[in-house]
């Protein structure tokens, strides 16, 4: 543990601020990097909306959402219980017809379930008072604007000073064209991991805690932060996060019965099931296991993702141990949710939305290398639409294995930030 003195502490604090000294201004991405960045971000959306106009793509929208959109009927006529029945779920889905720009309507190309507890599908009973391609523009929308205005709240409560072009290249990238795409729900993790971020940085931690529990919507979010908490004894958040999810299991109890809870553990332990479609496209060390049982002996690969797993486990959980946790809360998020995005069994590649508001902020604070940038601008469209033109079979498992990498990249350097910590 190195000797500091105060001053020390005070540029720290300083910099955390966003009242930077000139030097660290200095790290922040030059000004070509960023109009090349937007350059590209302009190709690229007029290309991906081409190809959504031209109705080449439609097939792919509102996959998930098509899940959220019967869940609100079926919870309407047949209460929340029947939302978690896969024959009802089949027979509404079949249904939902959406409208795509070329003027055709298409069929769902595959059957989605909703493996969130009941409390949350509350979300989901205002969406059928549209027809499905209406609510699925409408829930699009609202979705983008909340995430908006939610990195506008996140920067200005650590008083970053904003630079709208930065934001608008933060925001715009392919994580978020993927879960607007899909239809997904990442908007609210967004929110729910800000406000505990805020609230830890405040000395909240009994109210960081209760927040915590609204990642109960996606629990493989919280497989490394809760052990997080507990072994850097921050019991408080440890207790609001308890007391919290008690509240919302109990609702959860109360509005669709122990049937329901029974038939909501049954979904969800079927995404855990190795025939899971989506498993070949993950970003985890399941998929890297799945990936190199195709050239290896099955035991070999498992052992290999294996300890993948436990090392990074590892690696992030020394550094809550370690670490001044509240002055580098955010790198220690990066490494905890990349980690997380590592050893989940569940972990999909539109899951990196959640990053964004602490990748925005270290780069408005000149923190991020510019290698990251590069990588967050370009990366994920350039592996995939390079792999897509030579063999479109293999675009998502190629990206998915290169946001594995990511992943591990983003633990490794965010463990070596929090050990260069002069609070250390």
């Amino acid at each position: 543990m190195t000797d500091w003195k105060p001053e020390a502490n005070n540029a720290m604090h300083t910099a955390m601020s966003g009242d930077l000294p000139e030097r660290r201004r200095k790290k922040t991405a030059p000004r070509w990097f960023a109009h090349l960045w937007l350059f590209f971000l302009v190709v690229f959306l007029i290309g991906f909306s081409a190809s959504i106009a031209s109705g080449k793509t439609c097939d792919l929208l509102a996959t998930d959402f098509r899940g959220y959109y019967a869940a609100g009927l079926i919870a309407r006529e047949a209460g929340l219980a029947a939302v978690y029945d896969p024959e009802l779920q089949a027979e509404s889905q079949a249904t939902l017809y959406l409208g795509c720009p070329d003027g055709t309507a298409r069929p769902p190309l595959m059957q989605v379930m909703v493996p969130y507890l009941p409390i949350f599908v509350l979300l989901f009973l205002p969406l059928p008072a549209l027809d499905f391609t209406a609510s699925y523009n409408a829930w699009s929308l609202v979705n983008l604007v909340i995430f908006i205005l939610y990195l506008y709240r996140f920067s200005n409560a650590l008083h970053i000073r904003l630079d709208s072009l930065r934001l608008f290249q933060w925001a715009l990238c392919f994580a978020l064209l993927a879960n607007l795409t899909l239809g997904q729900i990442n908007a609210l993790l967004v929110i729910i991991l800000g406000e505990f971020v805020l609230a830890f940085k405040r000395d909240k931690l009994l109210y960081g805690g209760a927040w915590l529990a609204g990642l109960l919507l996606k629990p493989n979010l919280l497989i490394l932060l809760l052990p997080g908490l507990l072994i850097s004894r921050r019991w408080k958040a440890s207790l609001g996060f308890g007391v919290s999810a008690a509240l919302v299991l109990g609702a959860s109890l109360l509005l669709a019965g122990t049937d329901g809870l029974q038939a909501w553990l049954e979904v969800v332990c079927s995404f855990a099931e190795s025939s899971f479609n989506s498993v070949p496209n993950m970003m985890n060390a399941r998929a890297l296991a799945y990936h190199m049982g195709q050239i290896l002996p099955a035991w070999l690969a498992w052992l290999a993702a294996a300890a993948v797993t436990v090392i990074t486990a590892l690696f992030v959980l020394a550094r809550w141990i370690a670490s001044n946790q509240r002055d580098n809360l955010l790198w220690l998020m990066l490494a905890t949710l990349a980690g997380t995005f590592v050893v989940a069994w569940h972990s999909n590649l539109y899951l990196w939305m959640v990053l964004i508001p602490f990748l925005f902020v270290l780069d408005s604070e000149g923190q991020l290398p510019i290698i990251y940038l590069a990588f967050w601008a370009f990366g994920p469209a350039v592996v995939y639409g390079l792999v897509y033109f030579f063999n479109p079979a293999l675009a998502h498992p190629v990206l998915g294995m290169a946001m594995l990498l990511a992943n591990l990249v983003l633990v490794v350097h965010s463990t070596r930030r929090l050990k260069c910590d002069p609070n250390e």
